[in-house]
């Protein structure tokens, strides 16, 4: 699994945690939209590119001649 480290103190005043200590977690998805895009982006590459690399040369060239266009 992907993370990021937060450095910055969250508290009450943020908006970020509740008055007793738990996460708000509409409001860290939201603060944190940036960087959590950015760990399922690097996911999603790594695993094209996994697939190009070791699971294409299996793949026939004809196998979505089946598939109809609407």
């Amino acid at each position: 699994k992907n993370w990021f480290r937060v450095y910055e103190e969250l508290d009450i005043s943020s908006g970020l945690i509740t008055a007793n200590g738990r996460p708000k977690r509409p409001q860290l998805e939201q603060y944190f939209f940036n960087e959590i895009k950015s760990l399922y982006q690097d996911e999603a590459s790594s695993l094209t590119d996994y697939i190009t690399e070791h699971i294409s040369e299996y793949v026939p060239d004809n196998a979505t001649d089946h598939v109809m266009e609407n």
